[in-house]
């Protein structure tokens, strides 16, 4: 009636609870404690046993005890208390590591402890301990922590304890940035706030350490030496730590100034190379030079020089050099000037004058030029000066048929221009040199010496006969053709330029070649092709040449001095064209007309035949033959039967062959006049007769088809082919007349037969037999299931050839369920659920039934899953979903459907799965199905629960920048019912809500907060929202200062760190309306640009992104008064002195003037004026003035610059130097001076002058033997100076005027006259040669001898007269020429290939021609001139002996010796040559004509795989043995003597024995009786012969042009010997050794077979056969089909025996095909005849007898292959037959009886007897009998 429940604690301590049902609260259990847990059951009376002890940790205080439970089960509970909260937490932070060390009390009740370390921005961090202390690493820098500690147990944890409040480490300073105050020198150190921090120290290390601290972010370093590079870093600290030092950055200060500053200008290049002193803490500089007419170039370098390129011309430049270090850039050096040289002359033009030789060159005027020299030069060296003032020159003395390169060059005397400028002329042509011809045949080839300057030449040629003809052309040579033959032509040659043409040059002449013949005779021998020429001599001809072109490229030729000329190398079946050319003794000659003739017909090639296998008809062809017309064919059968036809095509046919006949066919090619020497010759065999009387027996167990046929004529094999209605095709071949199919396509009707085939045709084909096999398996089986209805539908492919089907689906435990039917679908039903079934099917039709299709798996419907729960996790907002396992299932699919309509998804292989992408604040219906592929279960019954509240979105705030306060407001959150927003910064407020908006007040000025709102219901908070930062409106700026830098009218603004400002905009506005500001983010900004003499009102706006309001008060300051402009001066040249003008500028109260000379003479003007007067200013010097406004603290920005020239100094050191006619005149440079001009006054009244910039300066064409008086005067921009100082001078004696020079040939001796000069004291004569040798002489006298002069060398002849300071003027220079030297090292060498001679000698000095003069051994002399220094003389008579000498000319002095050298040319090339081979020795006969020169023969045979055979020889004969078999040679005979080998000879073929064919192979088929010989090819063989023989039988051959063929008519068991021949159309290979083979045994035949009585369903089978000759044993295989069962197949094989039977026990019911094969060391025979029959009936089973009105009914199960059963009665042992009948059951009077015995029977004997008690009605056991 009532329970009582008792939880006992391990100290005695009691706590209990009652109820009237099985269950009741136990409340108020202390935690950490183990509790026993009984109940005890009561009624009015009693109270029952305590129930027994069972094991339970509960997960809560108040534990809920479910006593019905309890009663039925027999429990007993141990619980387990809640561990208890740790006490006394503290915590100790690590400065160093940041490391938070937590300490405790231990609790009751604890496995271990949990850590939680909440920061104030909400980061969290965890350690987990078993004892009482723990470290926690992960904290963040600067922030407080709140450290909890919870106890923890498996299922139940304790609460947090209370918390315990630590600061971590400052965070360490980053993005610490620096900047340069390029002007203060100071460093401004800035960095990101740290958290935690309260200060900040900046350190900057370097030669020198300094430090600035700060409580904000910005601090200044200040006494940092320029040009120094320091590491900058910051540390933070608060009360307890320092931070590290920030991660650092390197910050170089200003460079120092450049000093040392040095320029260099190259006057070639306008250049100007600057240098400097080292500049400390300059990583580059850049130097800027600008010139006065505004021109700026720069070159920027990190060394201490630079290179200023591309300076303008004429210009003064000021340089200026900047130090660069990447920080300001400023440090910039004094100003340096320097000039440029003179610009170079432009627009130059020439002028040539044809009549006076003459050349005017003009150009324009050069800026900064005082003078020019202009300078011809011709490409020969000639040279020649112009110097003048003016922009013209003319050029009287230029050498003919030059270029000459006119150059023109500014000078200023002290650098000329940089890039003279060139222009280039052509004077007239000189008349062509070395005039030369050569004649070829009627054509003169003229040559010259190219005549520079030559536009084109124009070569004449004038024949003694009156005959003219020309050429022109551009180049030094031409070819004037259509001479007349045998004539003397003179050759002239005339050049012509572009205006002008030379005078007419030397002539030369030539002798054009003989005649030609006029008379060919050419006869043709057709057996040899042997060719005989013969001609008419012709009058001055020295030989002939006989050339034969053939049209396929052969070309025959031979040079003889005969009239007739046999040739034996022709090709064959060619036309060739014959010339005969006579020939001069220079080999010049004209070539006939050409002569066409025809050789003999070639041998017609690749004669190739093909037999058409449908018609039976073969089509034959052969490569065109050259020169044929005709081809006869001869075609001969096995009967020696003839055909013989022409025709003019390359292509025949014959038709209609005899079915396996054997044809030769033959083809001669003819031209009408001769014939080919031999026929090609190919073998045809004619296709095979059609196989007739086809059978075929099929197996339909096997699917096999058993073909036979009768044997065909010229058949060597047969093909079997059973062709399905699909087009599918099995076949089997043989070469006998039967053959058994491979398993044919099952349910197909198949068209049967056999293809009779050979080597080259399987067309022969029989008529057609058809047959049907049997029905095929089901394909394709598939299954589909309903999972609604629990059906499967299988369906497959219709199976070919059946009539009906069924389908079975057996499952894992053996239960099955099926379907049948007549199509290809059925349905399975009622199949329960969860399962695995297999499906096979079975085609049928009426006598057969199919084997199984392949199986088909398929899953039934999964169950639907029961006891869906589900937990919500509220900090991960996860529904956690469990229920149970369901059969057949792969997976489960968990669906959460939310009130607002959202799904969500799990899945699960197990039974628990987590939906975890929930919609927050939502109730949720939780279902799970069980997931197969195919079929899901029904949806399991719903569970309901609530999600957490959502998380506040789009949270915003805004600040009333007036009242201070944060409005925070954000979206409405699905399933919140309050809210509160918290704006955490340097401190933390707070508001509530139960709406979405609500204002934080009490906030600080100039700080950021983080905002964040969070949710909650009655069960969950939501997480805090995602977190905005707000700032508050900053603080007003204050100590605002400004500094003004004069200089660049820039004011420096700083003020005072305003917390809260993220930027500051400052902002000036001058007296004169103009506004400017600068925007920063540090604590000082420059303003720029301010106007001059301004008062400005400056105000600074302290930005903070959020109000933008927080303004200073107003701040003034005044600019630095404006630079004064326009200034202007003025030279006086009468009283020196210079005036200054300007305007007035604003805000000046007075000016200062400065004038500073490049001398450093300064001199100063103060005036409250616009003007100044300089008086004592220097001459020649450039005075820089500058003008500065003054106000009493600022002087002007920028100062005005300007630059005045005074008046040049006069000359000074006045000095001249008389150089014969010309004086050189100097004197020291006088300043600012433009140009000088020189002036020399002789004593006859000439004046001369010169006019330059330079301090030089060349007075040319003074008069000889004169005094001059030479004086200088300098120029100014716009005065001169006064005159300098005059010096002296004497010019020299004048030149002679005459030169007469004489030159002895033949001693090379050379006299030079000459007319007295007067006032010279002596002469100097000169002769100075081309190769550099000098003669020199010097004498009083007017004549001189010269004897040593260089031979072949033009000379220059001068002669000088001299006064007593040896100053002297030469005379024009006379050319001359010495006499060509002797020709040196004269070499001859001998071509042995082509018996020409080259012959060469050393370029000879003052040769322009050479004569070469060659004699051979008749004294025949050719002569003939050349201008090189080699020649050749080509086809030299072979064995002849030639001299050669050479001499040297010159047109007028010949060299006074020649050379000679003596030449043998080679012996002639061997003809005719032939050979014969020995077809019993594979011996060469070679044989050849004797050659003119030889001394012995050696004769090549060179075989087509490079076997190379030779002999040697003095006569014409050679004999060349051991020639290797099948090679084709070529023979050659080379003639040698002591010093050449000839030419090879033509090649002549001749072809070694065929080779004997190897690799011979006998491949025996005893089916047919037939043999395949096979063999290697041989290469040179046309066809072969096999020989076969036997002993005692007919031999046997074939002929082929393969490498095999068949033998038939072949006996088994015979020995057989065979050999095989090559021919090759002349001779036979050698006899090779027989080859030895044997035949296999013949067929076994006469197979029977002999059956016993069968005993426990099996039959023996006695098998015996004929012995088969040379057998020694054989093998027996029976194959049969049990029953008409395809899986019942069997196999029987006897071992190899020698007797001739067998026996082998099969069972009842089956078929049996038996074979026997025989075999003998030369290999088995093919398989028997198969004998093909069946066993008894298996004894008939099911037997059933019944008696009904007196009438015996008996039935039975069928027998396999019975025909008929037999019905007996059996009484008291005696039996009698009541029915015979081939049904299954039959019917028969009631006759007495104890029991009834059945027996089945076919042709094979009776089956084992079946039995039944007549009385019982049951089958019995089969007995023996």
């Amino acid at each position: 009636m009532s329970y009582i429940a008792i939880a006992e604690g391990m100290e005695g301590d009691r706590y209990s609870c009652n109820a009237s049902e099985a269950t009741c609260e136990i409340i108020d259990i202390p935690c950490g404690q183990i509790y026993s847990i009984t109940i005890l059951a009561m009624d009015e009376n009693c109270t029952s046993l305590p129930s027994p002890a069972f094991e339970i940790q509960t997960d809560t205080s108040n534990t809920a005890l479910n006593l019905q439970e309890l009663k039925d089960s027999i429990l007993y509970f141990l619980l387990s208390a809640v561990p208890c909260i740790p006490q006394n937490v503290v915590a100790h932070l690590n400065c160093e590591s940041n490391i938070v060390s937590v300490f405790w009390d231990p609790s009751n009740g604890t496995e271990s402890y949990l850590v939680t370390a909440q920061g104030s921005n909400g980061h969290w961090a965890y350690c987990n301990a078993t004892d009482t202390e723990c470290e926690v690493s992960d904290v963040y820098c600067g922030l407080n922590y709140y450290i909890t500690v919870q106890a923890i147990r498996m299922q139940c944890n304790s609460s947090q304890s209370s918390a315990f409040t630590i600061k971590t480490v400052p965070c360490v300073p980053q993005d610490v940035d620096a900047h340069m105050d390029c002007d203060a020198g100071y460093m401004s150190v800035s960095w990101e706030l740290s958290e935690g921090a309260i200060s900040y120290i900046a350190t900057a290390e370097g030669s020198n350490v300094q430090q600035c601290s700060a409580n904000d972010t910005l601090c200044d370093i200040t006494d940092l030496y320029c040009g120094e590079t320091y590491t900058v870093t910051v540390h933070a600290h608060d009360d307890s730590c320092d931070t590290a030092e920030s991660p650092s950055i390197t910050m170089r200060t200003v460079s120092c100034s450049p000093q040392n500053l040095n320029i260099e200008v190259d006057c070639n290049t306008n250049n100007a190379s600057v240098s400097w002193a080292h500049t400390k803490g300059a990583v580059s500089y850049s130097a800027t030079a600008e010139g006065s007419d505004g021109h700026a170039v720069s070159c920027d370098t990190a060394n201490r020089e630079c290179q200023i390129n591309d300076l303008h011309c004429g210009q003064m430049y000021n340089l200026t050099l900047t130090a660069l270090e990447g920080v300001c850039d400023n440090s910039q050096s004094s100003i340096f000037d320097f000039s440029t040289a003179p610009c170079a002359p432009q627009y130059i033009s020439t002028n040539l004058n044809c009549d006076t030789k003459s050349t005017s060159v003009t150009w324009e005027k050069s800026d900064g030029a005082l003078w020019y020299v202009t300078t011809a030069e011709g490409q020969d060296g000639h040279i020649t000066l112009c110097n003048t003032t003016e922009t013209s020159c003319d050029f009287m003395d230029l050498h003919c048929s030059q270029t000459y390169l006119i150059t023109v060059t500014a000078m200023d005397g002290y650098c000329q221009s940089i890039n003279t400028s060139n222009f280039e002329t052509e004077t007239v042509p000189c008349p062509p040199q070395s005039v030369q011809a050569d004649c070829d045949a009627v054509t003169a080839f003229v040559t010259w010496e190219q005549s520079n300057r030559t536009m084109s030449y124009t070569a004449t040629a004038e024949g003694n006969d009156g005959h003219t003809a020309t050429c022109t052309t551009s180049e030094t040579n031409c070819l004037i053709p259509d001479l007349h033959c045998s004539q003397i032509y003179s050759i002239s040659v005339l050049a012509f330029g572009e205006t002008c043409s030379s005078i007419q040059g030397s002539s030369y002449e030539i002798q054009t070649a003989p005649c030609a013949p006029d008379e060919i005779i050419v006869n043709v021998d057709c057996k040899s092709n042997r060719v005989v020429v013969s001609w008419g001599r012709t009058n001055g001809a020295m030989s002939f040449d006989v050339t034969a072109e053939g049209s396929d490229g052969h070309i025959h030729s031979h040079n003889t001095t005969e009239t007739r000329h046999e040739m034996l190398d022709l090709h064959c079946g060619q036309p060739y064209n014959i010339t005969v050319t006579t020939l001069s003794y220079s080999r010049n000659g004209i070539s006939s007309t050409s002569v066409q003739i025809q050789t003999a017909p070639c041998i017609p090639g690749n004669l190739t035949a093909e037999l058409n296998c449908d018609s039976n008809a073969v089509s034959f062809w052969w490569d065109d033959t050259d020169g044929a017309k005709l081809y006869t064919v001869t075609v001969r059968d096995s009967q020696r039967v003839t055909a013989l036809f022409n025709t003019s095509n390359i292509t025949a046919q014959i038709p209609h062959l005899q079915c396996g006949e054997y044809y030769t066919i033959s083809v001669l090619a003819t031209d009408n006049i001769c014939k080919s020497p031999q026929s090609a010759v190919v073998n045809v065999h004619a296709v095979p007769c059609d196989p007739q009387n086809v059978d075929v027996r099929l197996d339909c167990n096997l699917n096999t088809a058993l073909v036979s046929w009768d044997h065909s004529n010229g058949a060597l094999l047969y093909t079997a082919i059973a062709e399905g209605p699909d087009g599918n095709i099995t076949s089997c071949s043989t070469s006998e007349t039967s053959c058994r199919t491979s398993m044919l396509l099952c349910g197909q009707l198949y068209s049967v037969y056999v293809i009779a085939s050979d080597i080259t045709c399987n067309h022969s084909q029989s008529s057609i037999v058809e047959i049907q096999t049997a029905p095929c398996s089901p394909q394709s089986v598939s299954a589909n299931l309903n999972c609604a209805t629990h059906t499967v539908s299988v369906l497959w492919e219709h199976s070919d050839g059946a009539m009906s089907y069924i389908a079975i689906a057996e499952g894992m435990e053996g239960d099955r369920y099926s379907c049948n039917a007549s199509e290809a679908t059925c349905e399975i039903i009622d199949i329960p659920c969860g399962q695995i079934y297999s499906i096979t099917i079975l085609a049928m039709d009426e006598n057969c039934t199919s084997l199984p299709s392949p199986a088909f798996e398929i899953q039934t419907v999964p169950c639907i899953p029961q006891n869906v729960v589900a937990h919500l996790n509220c900090e991960s907002n996860i529904v956690s979903v469990f229920w149970d396992p369901c059969n057949g299932t792969e997976s489960y699919l968990v669906t959460a459907q939310g009130s607002n309509g959202h799904w969500a998804y799990c899945n699960a292989t197990d039974t628990e799965c987590e939906v975890s992408d929930i919609y927050c604040g939502l109730n949720y219906y939780i279902t799970v199905q069980a997931i197969r592929m195919q079929c899901n279960s029904s949806q399991s019954s719903a569970f309901t629960i609530k999600t957490v509240p959502c998380v506040p979105q789009n949270i915003d705030a805004h600040m009333d920048c007036d009242a201070g306060y944060m409005s925070v407001l954000w979206e409405l959150s699905e399933g919140a019912i309050s809210y509160i927003a918290t704006a955490e910064g340097s401190n933390v407020q707070q508001c509530s809500a139960n709406d979405t908006l609500c204002d934080i007040t009490d906030l600080y000025c100039g700080e950021t907060y983080t905002v964040t709102v969070h949710a909650h219901d009655d069960s969950c908070d939501s997480a805090e929202s995602p977190s905005i930062t707000m700032r508050t409106v900053s603080c007003i700026p204050q100590n605002l200062d400004v500094v003004v830098d004069c200089n660049t009218n820039d004011a420096s603004v700083s003020w005072a760190h305003t917390k809260g400002a993220v930027s500051y905009s400052a902002t000036a506005e001058g007296s004169d309306g103009h506004e400017v500001s600068c925007d920063t983010a540090n604590r000082e900004c420059q303003i720029n640009d301010l106007h001059c003499g301004q008062m400005y009102n400056l105000t600074l706006t302290a930005l903070d992104g959020v109000c933008d309001n927080s303004q200073s008060s107003i701040f003034d300051f005044s600019t630095a008064p404006c630079a004064p402009q326009y200034i202007f001066t003025n030279l006086n040249c009468d009283t020196k002195s210079t005036s200054v003008t300007w305007e007035k500028s604003d805000g000046a109260l007075w000016y200062v003037t400065t004038a500073e000379g490049q001398d450093g003479h300064v001199t100063l003007c103060n005036t409250t004026e616009t003007s100044c007067d300089f008086m004592d200013l220097h001459c020649s010097q450039i005075y820089l003035i500058t003008v500065t406004a003054m106000d009493g603290y600022c002087q002007s920005i920028i100062t005005s610059i300007f630059e005045t020239e005074t008046v040049p100094c006069p000359p000074q050191s006045v000095q001249a130097d008389c150089d014969t006619v010309a004086a050189f005149v100097t004197w020291e440079q006088s300043n600012r001076t433009v140009s000088y001009t020189a002036t020399a006054e002789g004593n006859d009244g000439h004046t001369a002058t010169c006019t330059t910039s330079e301090t030089n300066c060349l007075i040319l064409d003074l008069h000889c033997s004169q005094t001059y008086s030479i004086s200088v005067l300098a120029f100014g921009e716009t005065c001169s100076s006064i005159q300098g100082s005059s010096y002296e001078i004497q010019t020299a004696p004048c030149a002679p005027d005459e030169i007469i020079v004489n030159v002895d040939c033949k001693s090379n001796r050379v006299v030079v006259s000459w007319g007295r000069t007067n006032g010279a004291m002596s002469f100097d004569v000169t002769a100075e040669g081309s190769d550099g040798h000098t003669h020199s002489h010097n004498t009083t006298e007017t004549r001189h001898e010269m004897l040593d002069l260089h031979c072949g060398q033009p000379y220059n002849i001068t002669v000088t007269t001299l006064s007593y300071s040896r100053n002297g003027i030469s005379s024009t220079s006379v050319q001359i020429q010495t006499a060509p030297c002797i020709p040196g090292n004269l070499t001859a060498e001998l071509n042995c290939d082509s018996n020409a001679v080259s012959f060469w000698w050393n370029d000879t000095d003052g040769a322009k021609l050479y004569t070469v003069t060659v004699q051979d051994s008749q004294r025949v002399t050719a002569l003939f001139n050349t201008s090189d220094t080699m020649a050749q003389i080509p086809h030299l008579q072979c064995g002849e002996y030639y001299i050669i000498s050479v001499l040297a000319t010159d047109n007028i002095c010949k060299s006074p010796q020649s050379a000679v050298v003596n030449v043998h040319a080679g012996p002639c090339t061997s003809e005719n040559i032939s050979a014969d081979v020995d077809c019993d020795t594979n011996t060469a006969m070679v044989s050849w004509e004797p050659s003119n020169g030889s001394d012995f023969y050696i004769v090549t045979a060179m075989g087509i795989d490079s076997d190379t055979r030779s002999c040697t020889a003095t006569d014409t004969t050679c004999d060349i043995f051991d020639l290797q078999c099948g090679q084709s040679y070529n023979v050659t005979v080379v003639a040698i003597n002591e010093i050449c080998n000839s030419s090879e000879s033509t090649a002549t073929s001749f072809q070694g024995v065929p080779c004997t064919p190897e690799h011979l192979e006998a491949d025996v088929d005893c089916a047919n009786d037939s043999m395949l010989l096979s063999w290697g090819r041989i290469d040179t063989a046309i066809s072969y012969m096999a020989f076969i023989n036997a002993s005692g039988e007919d031999p046997l051959h074939c002929d082929t042009t393969n490498t095999s063929c068949y033998i038939q008519h072949l006996s088994c068991a015979t020995k057989y010997n065979i050999s095989v021949y090559a021919l090759d159309g002349f001779c036979s290979s050698m006899l090779n050794t027989s080859y030895k083979v044997g035949t296999v045994p013949c067929l076994p035949e006469d197979i029977q077979a002999t059956l016993s009585p069968a005993s426990n369903g099996v039959q023996d089978i006695d098998v015996s056969w004929k012995d088969s000759h040379c057998a020694e044993d054989y093998e027996v295989d029976i194959e049969g089909q049990i029953e008409q069962d395809p899986f019942s197949m069997y196999t029987l094989r006897s071992y190899w025996t020698p007797r001739t039977f067998f026996q082998f026990p099969v069972p009842c019911s089956a078929t049996y095909n038996i074979t026997v094969k025989a075999r003998n060391p030369a290999g088995i025979s093919s398989p028997s005849i198969p004998l093909i029959d069946f066993t008894v009936p298996c004894s008939p089973s099911n037997l059933i007898a019944s008696l009904e009105n007196d009438t015996l009914l008996i039935s039975w199960t069928e027998s396999i292959y019975a025909t008929e059963y037999i019905v007996y009665a059996v009484s008291n042992s005696q039996k009698s037959e009541i029915c015979r009948t081939p049904e299954l059951s039959c019917e028969a009077p009631n006759v007495q009886k104890d029991m009834i015995e059945i027996v089945a029977l076919n042709s094979a004997g009776e089956s084992e007897t079946s039995k039944i008690n007549a009385l019982q009605g049951k089958l019995s056991c089969p007995k023996d009998e």
